[in-house]
């Protein structure tokens, strides 16, 4: 099995946990965190691969164009029409869930560009061969929220969470 499969069926897996999949999007709202990434950071620990800042922002920017000029424009499509008020109510969520299912095609495609983009991370050199993966997930979530600038409170709650339903 490809590494991009291992990462997407360990992304579906864990984002399916509803306090994963709040804590996603709160964070997604408030501080622009990009799901996916936060959920490759977790898996990457998993794997007992330490993610360092350089890295993150590396692996950011290889999806940048991609997030910002065809995920989040269909996200914020979806979540408008997601309050339409106007007439054809069916149409319109038939047309939502078009835009759905686009939009997590588009999330898909993303994650691959994780996994190429971080190729040199995967290789078992780089592998931290450490006995407790929950430490790793724990430093690579910290170092991504971190860098989004989410509080340490906050960020230690949210390390909980993740922790808990790894």
């Amino acid at each position: 099995m490809e590494k991009s499969e291992q990462f997407s069926i360990f992304a579906v897996n864990l984002y399916q946990q509803a306090e994963i999949a709040e804590t996603c999007l709160w964070l997604q709202d408030n501080f622009n965190i990009n799901v996916n990434l936060l959920l490759y950071s977790c898996w990457l620990g998993m794997q007992g691969i330490e993610l360092c800042y350089a890295e993150l922002i590396w692996l950011l920017e290889s999806i940048n164009i991609w997030n910002e000029n065809y995920i989040k424009p269909l996200r914020k499509l979806r979540r408008m029409l997601k309050h339409w008020q106007g007439t054809e109510q069916t149409e319109v969520w038939q047309h939502r869930q078009k835009l759905k299912a686009l939009e997590l095609d588009a999330e898909n495609v993303e994650q691959k560009m994780l996994v190429t983009s971080s190729r040199h991370l995967l290789q078992p050199h780089k592998k931290l061969m450490k006995i407790d993966k929950s430490a790793q997930i724990s430093q690579n979530l910290q170092t991504y929220l971190q860098l989004v600038k989410v509080e340490e409170c906050t960020c230690n709650q949210i390390i909980r969470i993740f922790l808990s339903a790894c």
